[in-house]
Order: C-alpha cells, then structure tokens, then sequence
C-alpha cells in the first residue's frame, strides 16, 4: 500500500470509528454528515467521497461490527481455553455487541434491506458456518458436546439461541440462563432419562 492509500485507508478507518461511535450513542437517525467529520477530524467532503451517502456509511458500519465479531471469535477459538469457557465468552461477547449495537440495529431500515441480508446471509455462510464446525468438533474433541449428533443439528440447535440473544430485550441473567440449558438442558445437570 503506497503512502496515498494508506492515508485514504486511515481516513476511512476514522470516519467508521466515529459514526459507530456516534450512531450508538444517539441513534442513526439524530447524527450527522458533519457530526461524524468532526469526530474523524475530516471534512464532509471526504466522508461523501469515501462512502457515497449517509445510507452506504451506515452500511459500511455493520459490516465493519461483523467482521470486527468475527475476528473477535477466532482469536477465542485460536485460544488455549476450553470448549466450556470459550462458549460463556462468546454468550458474552455477543450480549455485549447486542448492548452496545442492538438499538442501532433495530432501529435502522437498512438492516432490512434484500441486499443487506443477503450480504449478511453470504458473511453467515462464508465466515460463520466455518466457524462454528471447528468450534462444535473442538467440543466432540473435549468430550462435551455428543459426538452421536450431527454437526448439521448442532448449528441448528444454536442457531436457536443466537436468534434470541440478537434480541436487544434479553437480560444477562436470561444469557446465563441459555448458557445453562445449552449445557444441560430442561431436566438439569448430571440428569438422564
């Protein structure tokens, strides 16, 4: 990357950091084009000419959330902690974006959008479905997760829960909760029928 690419790219990267910053604490809808130059400490202009629009830069926002989630989730995977302690991050991890974002989701048009979901589709196939195989077969590995039920179920099964901790209405109390259940179900620990 030349010297004029790289100065682009820091721009650019300010001015997503300021409009995510920006846009939880007011909401998407109260901040500006030039609110969001202020804090990136760039002109108007620039944020017209990098994104196009208030709506591409909104965009552009989620997209950097994602992948900035998944990279989050890899470091964990890549890491030394068990199955178990690795889940519970990722349950809090995910209620901590959810705190943070999920005004902001819920309150934008965009995320609604054919073509945003079908990014967010490409980006769940591509990224997270990989993911969770990996950490699902870390689980068989460490004896926690039943190698007797198909990886295909498994994802399902999660799937489940994911959808609700997108919810910005469930308390951390809730998060534990599903933690609980997804390790041993309705009847409790140590159960069997």
């Amino acid at each position: 990357m030349n010297g004029f690419e790289l100065r682009k790219q820091k721009k650019m990267d300010s001015i997503l950091r300021a409009a995510k910053e920006l846009f939880s604490q007011k909401g998407i809808k109260a901040v500006t084009i030039a609110e969001i130059a202020k804090k990136a400490q760039v002109s108007p202009v620039s944020i017209y000419n990098f994104f196009g629009s208030k709506d591409n830069l909104v965009k552009e926002v989620f997209f950097s959330i994602m992948d900035e989630q998944m990279k989050d989730y890899e470091k964990l995977l890549e890491s030394d902690l068990s199955f178990k302690e690795k889940f519970k991050k990722m349950v809090l991890m995910k209620l901590d974006a959810v705190e943070q974002f999920g005004p902001l989701i819920v309150q934008s048009p965009i995320w609604n959008e054919p073509f945003i979901r079908n990014i967010i589709n490409h980006f769940y196939d591509t990224r997270t479905i990989p993911f969770m195989k990996k950490f699902i077969e870390q689980g068989k590995k460490e004896g926690i997760v039943n190698p007797d039920v198909s990886t295909e179920s498994i994802i399902l099964y999660v799937e489940m829960f994911k959808s609700l901790l997108d919810k910005p209405i469930i308390s951390k109390q809730q998060a534990y909760d599903l933690i609980h259940l997804s390790f041993f179900g309705i009847l409790g620990k140590n159960t069997s029928m």
